[in-house]
């Protein structure tokens, strides 16, 4: 790899396979053009680096399912793991986001029979008033304090709109439940946040994925960049990976769905250029993500995926919009602070949750179904 020269916005790369100038790679580094292309889940776009190795699901986008209802699935998104936090993510916060969905009005007589019911003596409720009349907590928040002293600030599901039935997208940027609390310390305290702005790439139900088998043909990726050394050469420097090492890479990914539309930067192969560039992944794309929940590959293209740059004002949308899409609705994901054995994902058709060891440690999945033919777009 050889540094050729700096260019606007960022530096060119030389990926060389060989001797001959004929067989190097131009790889753009940094580059921002302002525009931020859609990419539909299906299709592998003007540049993919492989044949489609994504399954088809024959999914709906709009009618992902919800996070699970599932008690095992609601957890905290901070892991402090405090006897308060632990409470709060257990049957009590289950029993609430359950009365919620059955359309049951949480009034305060509600949340007491529920804590009554799921933390009995384990903790106290305080902050549940209601002053003015309407059998509802005045400010839609309370302090849960276990009988250890620790404590946490529980936000009541709020009123949201899943606009066209877009799964767990949301507009308030709180959890699809619309459950959510805070582990600083008792409502009031300093440095509480109201709402979920914690969400990482190892959150529980921030997936989704297939009971009846992979969503992505791990296997048929590694074949097809194995028959073309300099596009794999190409393929695992733009995601900052020691060719040699790309196998054993591949081998710690995991296949995903993203449940919602996501922004990343996705990498383009043409006439012998490496072409970055900032894209959303239309909900029900099958990824690849890596021990911290980043996604590192797009199946449908097999191209590289990295962290999406920020996007700036004024973008440009490049490419039809789909149903429900919305520039403020984009999730970006950052990465765990530390990698995780198990993923614990959104089954995309029936909405309970899946477990799933990350990784594929080299082996054959079964897959959920097809693959996308070679020929779409």
């Amino acid at each position: 790899m050889a540094l050729t020269g700096a260019t606007t916005g960022g530096v060119i790369l030389m990926l060389q396979a060989g001797a001959a100038q004929s067989d190097a790679f131009e790889y753009a580094v940094g580059r921002t053009s302002g525009t931020l292309a859609l990419e539909r889940a299906a299709d592998p776009g003007p540049g993919p680096f492989t044949d489609p190795v994504a399954v088809d699901l024959a999914l709906d986008p709009l009618l992902l399912p919800l996070v699970p209802l599932n008690g095992a699935a609601i957890v905290s998104p901070h892991h402090r793991n405090s006897a308060a936090d632990a409470l709060a993510a257990g049957t009590f916060g289950h029993r609430l986001v359950a009365l919620e969905r059955a359309g049951t009005p949480l009034t305060v007589a509600a949340i007491d029979a529920a804590a009554r019911d799921t933390i009995a003596m384990a903790a106290v409720l305080e902050g549940v008033v209601d002053a003015d009349g309407d059998d509802l907590d005045d400010d839609g928040r309370f302090t849960l304090t276990s009988l250890d002293g620790s404590s946490v600030c529980v936000s009541l599901p709020v009123p949201r709109r899943l606009a066209m039935a877009q799964g767990i997208q949301l507009d308030s940027g709180v959890p699809a439940s619309g459950y959510s609390w805070t582990s600083e310390g008792p409502c009031g305290s300093a440095g509480v946040r109201v709402g979920s702005d914690v969400l990482v790439g190892t959150t529980p139900g921030v997936y989704g994925a297939s009971r009846s088998g992979e969503v992505c043909d791990v296997a048929a990726l590694r074949s097809q960049l194995e028959e073309d050394a300099r596009v794999a050469e190409a393929w695992a420097m733009a995601l900052g990976v020691e060719p040699a090492a790309a196998g054993g890479y591949i081998d710690g990914l995991t296949p995903v769905v993203v449940l919602r539309d996501t922004a990343v930067m996705d990498h383009l192969l043409i006439t012998g250029r490496i072409v970055p560039r900032s894209a959303v992944l239309e909900r029900g794309t099958a990824v690849l993500v890596d021990p911290k929940g980043v996604p590192r590959v797009r199946c449908v293209s097999g191209s590289p995926l990295r962290t999406a740059a920020p996007i700036p004002s004024g973008v440009v949308v490049e490419g039809a919009v789909w149903d429900g899409f919305s520039l403020s609705q984009l999730q970006t994901l950052p990465a765990a602070l530390q990698p995780t054995g198990q993923f614990v994902l959104v089954d995309v058709e029936t909405g309970l949750a899946l477990h799933r060891a990350s990784g594929i440690n080299g082996s054959l999945a079964r897959l959920a179904g097809p693959l996308y033919p070679a020929d779409l777009g």
